[in-house]
């Protein structure tokens, strides 16, 4: 701790950030957040996103961030769109590396962080500049090859690499026991999520909103619309769910919070099919982008997570924050986090199963405890425990208490 505050003391570390999606999701919200709070201990933060317009952007320049947009769009391999940008990334590379090259020249970067395993600009820009790297791995959707082709350069290549769960580190390198490797996992703003400081008539202006009425049962979900959300299951579960609450007599609403990219219209489209198809009309909500997911959370009386594969399901968090009771995926990093007391598990891909859990809650509300969740998150996963670790990450780093390349 003495290297550590003397370091601190001395000057201030410099975090170069870099990003290969542009979206507001998941990681791109914790990198804020912890970006942030960074700052009270003498760390600075400085974003690479992709070129374009995009939320991120806006919300980090808002506060106060240098966000440089100088890299290529990845897409998506299994489309013929995406295979384009993938070739124009490829074609493009050498002048975005020179281009983060250049930033970190400039803004005297210290550390380049570096996001996901497809990120090789992040990577490159380092090794040229000679400057500290971190490897930061999100998610279980990397293709075999790229595993094959990537991992060896990460394990080769970094100062310091950090999974989003325990399933992460498994998925990219089994059980090898990694001396650099830190499990990191993503971070909730705790009191923002305290359902007991939103306000009645915020409340109620919500379900104007959405026209819910008081007595309604609202079953909510939070997640930009991706197919790995496996949003098509929790659709067909609502149409279960609604059959069965409608024969007690009562009404039941559902709801979708989550951004539309334009690489996933075409999914949007099918999702809307489907909703017509099984005849939720008005009970099924596609919210959209919105800033006010905690209050929207202090509304509902379920929260549903049909996730496919996470690296760590930060919506799940939140939910468990505000107290919610839980019915999610069996997927190995949710199941990292709730337990029996907290949520149920269902198999992924199943409506039926989805919809029983459900309604097993509806007729048993007190079968979870909401306060283990709530707890089990304040002592686990708040924003502060997550800064604490990318700072004490960052230093050790500088100081060399891991050794370099």
């Amino acid at each position: 701790m003495i290297a550590h505050n003397s370091l601190q003391g001395k000057r201030k570390i410099k975090i170069l950030n870099v990003l290969h999606v542009g979206e507001l999701g998941g990681p791109q919200i914790r990198a804020i957040s912890v970006a942030n709070k960074l700052r009270f201990q003498n760390i600075e933060t400085i974003f690479v996103i992709p070129k374009g317009k995009y939320k991120f952007a806006e919300l980090a320049r808002s506060e106060g961030f240098k966000v440089y947009q100088v890299t290529e769009v990845l897409g998506d391999p299994t489309t013929f769109l995406g295979i384009l940008r993938n070739i124009k990334y490829s074609m493009m590379l050498p002048i975005s590396v020179i281009n983060i090259s250049r930033i970190i020249q400039k803004e005297k970067v210290d550390i380049v962080h570096n996001n996901t395993i497809f990120n090789i600009a992040g990577f490159l820009a380092a090794i040229i500049t000679k400057r500290k790297l971190v490897w930061h791995l999100n998610d279980t959707m990397a293709p075999k090859i790229i595993k094959k082709i990537m991992c060896p350069l990460v394990l080769k290549c970094s100062d310091a690499i950090v999974t989003a769960s325990k399933e992460v580190a498994r998925y990219y390198f089994g059980n090898k026991n990694i001396s650099n490797l830190s499990i990191i996992y993503a971070p909730v703003n705790i009191e923002r999520f305290n359902p007991r400081k939103v306000s009645k008539e915020y409340k109620n202006l919500l379900r104007k909103e959405f026209d819910i009425n008081e007595n309604d049962i609202i079953i909510g979900t939070v997640g930009n619309i991706s197919r790995i959300k496996g949003y098509e299951y929790f659709i067909k579960a609502a149409a279960l769910v609604k059959k069965y609450v409608e024969k007690k007599g009562k009404k039941v609403k559902f709801i979708i919070v989550g951004d539309v990219f334009k690489t996933q219209n075409k999914y949007y489209n099918e999702l809307k099919e489907l909703k017509k198809n099984l005849n939720l009309n008005s009970d099924l909500i596609f919210a959209g982008f919105r800033n006010d997911i905690p209050e929207i959370l202090s509304i509902v009386d379920i929260f549903v997570f049909t996730s496919l594969s996470e690296g760590c399901p930060i919506a799940v968090l939140e939910a468990m924050a505000a107290g919610l009771p839980i019915v999610a995926s069996k997927i190995n990093p949710v199941s990292e986090i709730i337990n029996e007391k907290t949520g149920i598990l269902v198999e992924p891909k199943k409506p039926e199963a989805i919809a029983n859990a459900i309604i097993n809650l509806l007729e048993n509300p007190g079968m979870l405890n909401n306060i283990e969740g709530k707890k089990m998150v304040t002592e686990n996963f708040s924003l502060d425990i997550c800064v604490d670790k990318h700072a004490h990450l960052y230093r050790r780093i500088i100081n060399n208490l891991n050794g370099g390349r």
